[in-house]
């Protein structure tokens, strides 16, 4: 399966967890939200006008109840995203997505594990830290496809020639002495700058663009990319 296979197979995000949280989880979370769906606080709230005792006492008593279920809502889905992390961490479930501003050639890719540190919000599919960001986010359990490729490795290197990750670092050293690094932008937005000098000073690798995506880029430069 291609990285487009998977995604496409997979799950977007906010979906996620209703989808691979535990079944008894997912049941009682559904039975709460129903309990505090909007027909059910108008309810609350008819039967405050009707009833003849103290009508705004009434009302503020049965919206106080309703506040127990969002408590009970939110502590369910803090557990169920727990558990969705530690499957991610563990590789049981997988994470794909798109690089942002997304091209129509573009495949998809295994979000890196950084773009984790900061997230919090399930109601989104983007992720986004350092500069870095992937749309289009969906998981997909490791058993829903034959083979989960890896992280793209940067290639071997060639005896006497040197490393993919050392020509990114070359590049990108020379590209930061002629002030053409911009660290107000993202490291993104440098890929095609150092992936066409490096095509430029190495025309003869026979293949020219392997180890040279933007995800290999991003992690290599990294480092170097924070430090000024």
């Amino acid at each position: 399966m291609t990285p487009n296979d998977i995604w496409n197979k997979a799950i977007p995000l906010p979906k996620a967890l209703y989808r691979f949280g535990r079944k008894d989880k997912i049941a009682r979370l559904q039975v709460l939200e129903q309990e505090v769906a909007v027909p059910a606080l108008m309810q609350v709230a008819l039967e405050a006008i009707q009833s003849d005792e103290d009508r705004f006492q009434k009302l503020a008593d049965g919206l106080k109840d309703a506040q127990s279920p969002f408590a009970k809502i939110r502590k369910i889905k803090e557990s169920i995203q727990t558990e969705m992390f530690r499957a991610l961490k563990a590789r049981k479930v997988l994470a794909y997505g798109y690089d942002y501003p997304r091209k129509a050639s573009d495949q998809a890719q295994e979000v890196p594990e950084e773009l984790w540190s900061s997230f919090n919000d399930w109601s989104k599919d983007s992720l986004s830290t350092n500069g870095l960001r992937m749309d289009a986010i969906r998981l997909i359990p490791i058993n829903w496809i034959s083979k989960a490729p890896s992280p793209d490795p940067a290639p071997k290197a060639s005896p006497g020639r040197p490393s993919r990750k050392d020509q990114i670092l070359t590049a990108f050293e020379a590209l930061d002495q002629e002030g053409k690094i911009n660290r107000g932008n993202s490291m993104h937005s440098h890929c095609d700058l150092i992936r066409e000098w490096i095509l430029r000073h190495y025309p003869d690798e026979s293949e020219q663009t392997k180890g040279l995506g933007d995800q290999i880029i991003r992690k290599t430069i990294s480092p170097v990319f924070k430090k000024k």
